[in-house]
């Protein structure tokens, strides 16, 4: 904005900055505060005296500017070009104001929500996994050769055309390796090998490793397995029907099957509801015309780094150290944290601009619902402690749980025409309040930046 200064107002300026100059020097043949102009202009210099006015002058007239064209700045202006010399009197100045969004079509945007399929294969595959978190290990009563389904632990080197893989030096003994002697968890041909093995035996194991092998190194290649025995220990894996009373489920075998069944399509939807709302949210940015002022992406790096730096201090690490080991300095971390501060920026303001186009706020009911998904997620005597230390936050997570899954609704609603309803529709359940419980929406990070309105804020409710 460029403020025009008329030849009136410079010239009481200079007077009064004349006085003020003559009182604040003791100037030869003059009482302080008497000199006439010309005597202080020889005295401060005419640069210092147009100085003392233009400073009176710029916060006079940029204050009354603001106030007439009815401007908030987000962050401290910046004053340049200030003239008053010769005319046109006057000085330009660089505010910040809050951001201005500008919403695209988004009621075209459309999703499809096509969550994994279950079937027997992964369903069992996922009960394996539950069974061999109870795993017991033995040592066996003799010492004996390896069988399969055993635990080993092993001194382990693979060679291609003579060479080994990993390098180390020649007086480096081999690591020792934990392996559990089942084909499909390890390389092709190596549970072989091994089995038959007893403690203190070593074998050359040769295999042809499949092209689209997991480790780029060895895929599609000849190698050698150098291998010694050191330990066998027996696993000892729990019966199925054992499983619900392990896992702390009231009920019988089958109805712990179906449990875990439902729990596995619950997740499956979450994963699908997640990638469609990332797509959602991502459309919405392309389409909208946001304009958030560099002063504002700045700070929300500066955030950024100074949480980092929270989390260095937690471990009693000093940033600084970080700093000196990374070759960086403070400053070129925050100017590396600019994109994606930007980025976080735009879709948060974004988001805030739906909310308030659709009106999607939390009523004190909703509200209310997630503060009892919160209390059922604790055990009693946490959540007492919780809501008596962290009252306020607490009901702000709630809040913010509240406005995510109205959101939820709103965007499926929208974006699958009433086709797909999200399982944040469905009645809240303690479960919920855990980790994987809800659809990420992009509104829980709402900025917090001056001119920005925080989406999950409590106070936003009807």
């Amino acid at each position: 904005m460029t403020v025009e200064l008329d030849r009136a107002e410079r010239e009481r300026s200079l007077e009064r900055a004349t006085r003020r100059l003559s009182q604040r020097y003791d100037i030869p043949g003059f009482r302080r505060g008497r000199a006439p102009r010309v005597i202080v202009e020889r005295f401060v210099g005419r640069a210092g005296l147009m100085a003392e006015a233009a400073e009176e002058m710029v916060q006079l007239h940029f204050r009354a500017a603001l106030k007439q064209e009815a401007i908030e700045p987000v962050a401290q202006p910046s004053i340049h070009e200030v003239q008053i010399e010769s005319e046109p009197y006057h000085f330009v100045v660089d505010i910040p104001v809050p951001p201005t969004v500008e919403l695209g079509d988004y009621r075209s945007i459309r999703l499809t929500v096509t969550p994994d399929v279950i079937d027997d294969e992964t369903f069992e595959r996922h009960l394996a996994s539950i069974r061999e978190r109870h795993v017991v290990l033995r040592q066996p009563e003799a010492e004996r050769a390896a069988q399969p389904g055993d635990q080993v632990q092993v001194e382990l080197e693979t060679f291609v055309d003579g060479k080994a893989v990993d390098q180390r030096d020649g007086d480096t003994p081999v690591p020792g390796t934990t392996l559990v002697l089942e084909p499909e968890r390890l390389a092709p041909g190596l549970c072989d090998g091994i089995v038959g093995l007893t403690p203190g035996q070593a074998a050359l194991i040769n295999a042809q490793m499949p092209p689209d092998y997991h480790d780029a190194s060895v895929a599609g290649r000849a190698v050698t397995f150098a291998v010694k025995l050191l330990e066998v220990k027996e696993r000892i894996l729990p019966e199925w029907d054992e499983l619900p009373a392990l896992e702390k489920f009231d009920g019988d075998p089958a109805g712990y099957r179906d449990s875990v069944r439902t729990d596995l399509e619950r997740r499956a939807r979450q994963r699908a509801e997640r990638t469609a709302i990332d797509a959602f949210v991502e459309q919405l940015v392309a389409c909208s015309t946001v304009d958030v002022p560099d002063v504002l992406v700045r700070r929300e790096a500066e955030r950024a780094v100074a949480r980092d730096e929270q989390q260095y201090a937690r471990y009693g690490v000093k940033p600084e150290h970080v700093y000196e080991m990374q070759g960086r300095t403070r400053e070129s971390v925050i100017d590396a944290a600019l994109p994606d501060a930007e980025r976080t920026l735009t879709t948060n303001l974004v988001m805030q601009q739906l909310i308030d186009a659709e009106g999607l706020y939390a009523d004190a009911a909703a509200i209310e619902r997630e503060l009892g998904v919160l209390m059922q997620s604790q055990p009693p005597e946490q959540w007492q402690m919780l809501s008596a230390n962290l009252g306020e936050q607490v009901y702000r997570i709630a809040a913010s749980q509240a406005l995510d899954r109205r959101l939820s609704q709103w965007v499926f609603a929208s974006a699958t025409e009433g086709a797909y309803v999200p399982l944040s529709a469905e009645t809240p359940t303690g479960a919920e309040a855990a980790p994987e419980a809800e659809a990420p929406t992009g509104a829980e990070a709402a900025p917090e930046a001056d001119g920005a309105q925080n989406a999950t804020s409590a106070s936003r409710t009807e």
